[in-house]
């Protein structure tokens, strides 16, 4: 046994309370075996200077002494120190309940005097008890809410080191046409980990947080606190970056203690099954009796009368009953779309909505429903199959917001509008004017520099550069951020001026809404766009 190292930790133990995770994460810095890192740990705790129970009683006394810790606040801490449960158990009652009153008292009488207005408010009371949750004194809250004294805003809460210092964002999608992402709240995660989220929503929503390589789904219902765990953080890597295809993994957030009939849960287990189904009628000759009996076994074992997962459940249904041929989609659509109000806040109606309308064209079927009627007409509109005044149509004011958001997606980029900046930076931090360029048009090649085309759209470059010279300009803007191969592949160019980064030319390229490479555009030295899409490289032609 390496004996210096165990004096070390035997006098790390010895200055305050450790637990067996604190000395492991000194053991992971040091420079010894396997076999003796465990010797150490398991000398140190036969001979008493690590004891887990004993740990967990000073660790809870003095977070509440001292930083005034509510219990749920100490029980996560001493989970992500993995300190055994009866433990935990153990140090928590040993809490003076008197004490833990008067505590809860006192910092709710200081978070009220820091108030304007009403303290007895809806708004105020709600503030204070998001302080308390933070604090810890979670059960407080959740009474309060269950017995319906306050309509506090929901929260999600947890615990997870890996996010210490990084931003977390909650949104969820406004809807399935446009995909457009509102913020609900956000927050910098604490050195220690520790998050909360507040989830002012007045309607159930798929919330979404950015976690890196995943992207976190949460069902959230409101009013409703959740303690999640996130995912180990993963940031995604140059090639995935690179990939036009690439997008976040997304993942369901796993809860601690849910209540069994969280959505979540319910929802998880009826995906499962769902796909079960659909595997085994996919697999099989497709009838309506077939549909039908697997229809009925899913509803005997999932049926509940829950708004939000009844109208999940039904469109789920609609994507089955599709699958009969002969009379899809139009007995789905009666079925289950046509007599039912839009659920905008549903991603399965969502789900079923594009692959029940993609195709559809007649619209006037859709009459007696309004707002499913000009969801279709958006969805075309936004496709490209019917023009962009057929928008005019639109009267439902939620229809109107998502038809807002087709039309600037359909403007942006399109001939004729023009660019929000004509100043450039190029990959040699060169600031130039488009005029600069000394040519009345400039074609702009958008790439990738993963990408093989784009190794030949590069080429096409530095060739017409010489050759249009006057005439027409050549600017090309690399979309992934891989500046090392960027600059690989434009070393040997006599000059550089027409490379430039995305991430340093924002507020140039946010006019042509281009997200994946490759993409071609023709503008003017003014900026204004000539033709959008421009042809690729090999077909392009102008009028020299």
């Amino acid at each position: 046994m390496n004996t210096q190292i165990y004096n070390k930790l035997a006098s790390y133990c010895s200055a305050a309370e450790r637990c067996r995770a604190d000395v492991e994460e000194k053991l992971r810095k040091a420079e010894a075996s396997e076999e003796e890192k465990e010797n150490i740990l398991e000398r140190l705790v036969a001979e008493g200077f690590i004891d887990e129970r004993r740990y967990a009683k000073a660790f809870a006394a003095d977070k509440f002494r001292f930083s005034k810790w509510g219990k749920r606040k100490i029980e996560f801490a001493l989970r992500a120190k993995r300190v055994p449960e009866d433990c935990i158990g153990e140090a928590i009652d040993a809490i003076d309940p008197v004490e833990y009153e008067r505590t809860r008292q006192e910092l709710t009488e200081a978070k009220a005097r820091t108030l304007k207005g009403d303290r007895s408010s809806m708004e105020n009371r709600a503030r204070i008890l998001r302080f308390m949750a933070g604090r810890g004194f979670m059960l407080l809250m959740l009474v309060l809410i269950n017995v319906g004294l306050v309509k506090a805003d929901g929260l999600i809460t947890g615990r997870e080191p890996d996010y210490a210092g990084r931003k977390l964002v909650l949104t969820y999608e406004t809807d399935g046409i446009t995909h457009t992402r509102a913020a609900v709240d956000s927050c910098t995660v604490d050195n220690a980990g520790n998050f909360s989220l507040d989830t002012r929503i007045e309607t159930t929503q798929k919330c979404l947080i950015d976690l890196g390589y995943y992207k976190g789904v949460l069902y959230v219902e409101p009013y409703k606190i959740y303690n999640v765990n996130l995912p180990p953080y993963r940031e995604p890597s140059k090639q995935e970056l690179s990939n036009p295809y690439f997008s976040p993994k997304e993942v369901l957030l796993s809860l601690i203690n849910p209540a069994p009939d969280d959505l979540n849960i319910k929802i998880t287990a009826f995906d499962d099954s769902f796909d079960v189904a659909l595997n085994r009628l996919i697999r099989s000759e497709i009838t309506p009796e077939r549909i039908e009996n697997e229809f009925f076994e899913l509803e005997y074992k999932f049926g509940d009368k829950s708004p939000f997962f009844t109208t999940y459940r039904y469109c789920s249904y609609a994507i089955l009953v599709n699958l009969y041929g002969p009379t899809q989609p139009d007995t789905a659509i009666d079925a289950f779309f046509i007599n039912e109000p839009v659920a905008y806040n549903n991603p399965a109606y969502w789900e079923a909505f594009s692959v029940l309308f993609e195709q559809y064209k007649d619209v006037t079927k859709l009459a007696s429903n309004k707002p499913l009627e000009e969801l279709v007409i958006i969805h075309h509109v936004l496709a490209g199959t019917m023009p962009l005044s057929a928008l005019k149509t639109i009267q439902t004011p939620e229809n109107k917001l998502i038809a807002e958001q087709v039309q600037k997606i359909k403007e942006t980029g399109a001939s004729g509008s023009y660019t929000y900046t004509t100043s450039v930076t190029s990959i040699d931090g060169k600031t130039l004017d488009l005029k600069d360029f000394e040519s009345p048009q400039i074609f702009i090649i958008f790439a990738n520099s993963m990408l093989g085309k784009s190794q030949s759209d590069l080429d096409f470059a530095v060739q017409r550069t010489e050759k249009w010279r006057g005439k027409c300009a050549v600017l090309v803007v690399f979309l992934d951020s891989d500046a090392e191969n960027i600059y690989r592949l434009t070393q040997k160019l006599k000059s550089r001026d027409n490379i430039l980064f995305s991430t340093e030319n924002s507020e140039f390229i946010k006019a042509f809404g281009v997200k994946n490479a490759p993409a071609y555009f023709r503008i003017d030295a003014n900026g204004k766009i000539l033709e959008s899409p421009a042809a690729s490289p090999e077909n392009f032609n102008i009028n020299l």
